[in-house]
């Protein structure tokens, strides 16, 4: 009869001396919680008490060492914290029911929800940015709002399509000295 978390009553079993054995599947190992031997005494019914652990010191390190490794990539999508997250959920879904493991795997499923919250964040996308295309006649270096931004020769036009919207001042310098001025809107 089933009466909790993989516990049971068993019944109708012979009497005399038994060997019995209680193993708990913990995420890292196998845990005996009895072993001994009971004598069942006809027309009547035998308890066995145990107690199942908290945490184990391997548990306490193993899933401490995940959730270092989660928190440490929790702050943008990454495939290695993916990697923790499906390790730890694997490791707990194995494990038979015990309050503090209950209570790890609620901590990991909201370090999950956190971990997909942010990848559902969207970055705001940069203002678009405007082109133009400058072509000279003498050679000379394009100055684009005060910084030098190119060196420029008579052979091809240069196509500049990374200015953000508004105005700016573009000025060519030239080896002698000389300055041409040109305000242009982006």
């Amino acid at each position: 009869e089933f009466i909790g978390e993989n516990l049971y009553v068993l019944s109708n079993i012979l009497t005399g001396s038994h060997e019995v054995l209680i193993k708990q599947v913990r995420p890292f190992e196998e845990k005996v919680l009895f072993s001994g031997r009971i004598n069942i005494p006809e027309e009547e019914s035998v308890q066995v008490t145990f107690s199942i652990p908290p945490f184990t010191e391997l548990e306490k390190s193993g899933f401490g060492i995940i959730e270092k490794e989660i928190k440490t990539g929790l702050e943008e999508e990454n495939p290695e914290t993916e990697k923790q997250f499906k390790l730890a959920f694997t490791l707990l879904e194995k494990a038979d029911a015990s309050a503090t493991l209950s209570e790890l795997k609620e901590r990991f499923d909201e370090l999950y929800s956190e971990y997909i919250a942010v990848g559902s964040r969207t970055e705001e996308p940069p203002p678009p940015a405007g082109g133009i295309k400058v072509t000279v006649k003498t050679a000379g270096t394009l100055y684009i709002d005060d910084q030098e931004y190119d060196r420029l020769d008579t052979e091809e036009p240069l196509e500049i399509t990374d200015l953000s919207p508004g105005e700016h001042k573009l000025e060519m310098r030239y080896d002698g000295g000389g300055k041409r001025k040109h305000n242009r809107g982006g």
